[in-house]
C-alpha cells in the first residue's frame, strides 16, 4: 500500500513539476523569439532610415532570406535548449521528488505502525484483565458450594482487575488529553514540586529512610504545568521504588547547570538491557514483563514521563547496568 502511495505521490509532485517547468519553457521561447524578431525589424528600419535600402537588398547578410534562415535557427536553438532543460529537469526532478515522497510517505508508515501498534497494546491490555475476571466469574457461578471466604477473595481479585484498569483508562486519558491539549502553563518551583511528590510517596506507606534526597535551598522555576509536572516527579519516582533491591535507597537530586533546571533519581537494582533500553519510553513497552506484571504496571508511565517533558521543551533519558543501577535524567529549560 505505501510502496503504491510512494510511486502516486513521485508521479504527482512530477506532474506539477513539468507543468511549471513546460509553463516556463512557453514563456522563455516567445520571449527569446519575439526578441529576435524585434532586434531583426529594428535594425531593418534603422538602415532603411539612414537610406540604405538598396544596400540591404543587395548585401546578402542583410536580406530578408539572411533574416529568416537567422530566426528559423533561433527557433531551432532554443526548442533545442528547452527540449534538454525539460529532460533534466525531468530526470533530475523525477529523482528528487521520489526521495521527498519516500520521506513523506516513510512519516506516514511509520505513524500508522505505531498507531497499530498502540491500537493492538491497548486491547491486549484491556483484554488480559477482562478475560480475568470473566473467567473467574464463571467458575464461582458453576460452583453451587463457594464459601464467603472464597467469594470475598474472588471479589478482592476482580477488584484489583478493576484498579489496574481504571489506572489504565485514566493513563491513555492523560496522554490523550497531552497529545491535543494547550495546557495552562505557569512559573512553578521544581524543588517544592519534588518535595511535595516526595510527600506523597511517603504518604502512600514508603519509608523515609528509602530516599537519599538532595534538593537546593533555594527556588529552581520553570514554566511549566504544575500537576503535569508532579505526575511526571511521581511516575520516575513510583518505577525506582518498584525496580529496586530491597533495602537500598533511590537517590534524587535536583540541580542547575548551564543555566538548566537537572532532575536525576537513581536506584540499585536489576537494572535494563541495553538491548531494551532505547524502548523504554514506548507506549506499553515492558523491559521485564515478568516483573511488571506481578508490579501491576501497564507499561505507560515511562511513555508519559516523556510526553510531559516533550511539552515542556525539555529532555529525558535513562542509563542502565545490569544488576547494578539505573538512572533517569530531566533536563527542562529554566524561566528567565
Amino acid at each position: 500500500m505505501f510502496h503504491t502511495a510512494i510511486y502516486r505521490l513521485t508521479a504527482s509532485f512530477l506532474a506539477i513539476l513539468m507543468a511549471v517547468s513546460l509553463v516556463f519553457s512557453i514563456a522563455i521561447f516567445y520571449i527569446i523569439t519575439t526578441e529576435t524578431n524585434d532586434r531583426l525589424y529594428r535594425l531593418q528600419t534603422e538602415l532603411e532610415g539612414r537610406g540604405l535600402g538598396s544596400f540591404i537588398s543587395s548585401d546578402p547578410l542583410l536580406s530578408s532570406t539572411f533574416q529568416q534562415d537567422q530566426q528559423l535557427a533561433v527557433v531551432q536553438n532554443t526548442i533545442i535548449s528547452l527540449i534538454a532543460v525539460n529532460i533534466i529537469v525531468f530526470f533530475v526532478g523525477g529523482a528528487i521528488c521520489y526521495l521527498l515522497s519516500r520521506s513523506l510517505v516513510g512519516r506516514i508508515e511509520r505513524a500508522h505502525d505505531a498507531q497499530s501498534r498502540f491500537t493492538t497494546d491497548a486491547s491486549h491490555e484491556f483484554k488480559t484483565p477482562l478475560t480475568t475476571m470473566k473467567s473467574e466469574l464463571e467458575v464461582a457461578l458453576r460452583d453451587k458450594n463457594l464459601s464467603k471466604a472464597e467469594m470475598r477473595e474472588l471479589l478482592n481479585s476482580n477488584l484489583e482487575e478493576v484498579n489496574r484498569l481504571s489506572k489504565l483508562v485514566q493513563t491513555l486519558l492523560l496522554l490523550s488529553r497531552l497529545d491535543y491539549a494547550n495546557l495552562t502553563m505557569r512559573p512553578v518551583d521544581l524543588a517544592a514540586l519534588l518535595a511535595e511528590a516526595i510527600n506523597l510517596s511517603a504518604s502512600k506507606g514508603i519509608d523515609s529512610e528509602s530516599f537519599d534526597i538532595t534538593l537546593p535551598s533555594y527556588p529552581i522555576m520553570v514554566e511549566g504545568n504544575e500537576s503535569s509536572l508532579r505526575e511526571l516527579f511521581m511516575i520516575l519516582i513510583d518505577n525506582a521504588l518498584k525496580y529496586r533491591y530491597p533495602d537500598t535507597k533511590v537517590k534524587l537530586r535536583l540541580g542547575i547547570q548551564n543555566k538548566r533546571a537537572v532532575f536525576k533519581i537513581s536506584n540499585s537494582g536489576p537494572g535494563i538491557k541495553p538491548e531494551k533500553l532505547p524502548y523504554i519510553f514506548d507506549r506499553f513497552f515492558r523491559a521485564d514483563e515478568s516483573r511488571s506484571a506481578g508490579r501491576g504496571g501497564t507499561g505507560l508511565g515511562l511513555a508519559l514521563a516523556k510526553e510531559i517533558v516533550k511539552l515542556h521543551s525539555g529532555e529525558i533519558s535513562a542509563v542502565s547496568h545490569v544488576n547494578k543501577n539505573t538512572r533517569f535524567t530531566v533536563i527542562l529549560p529554566m524561566k528567565r
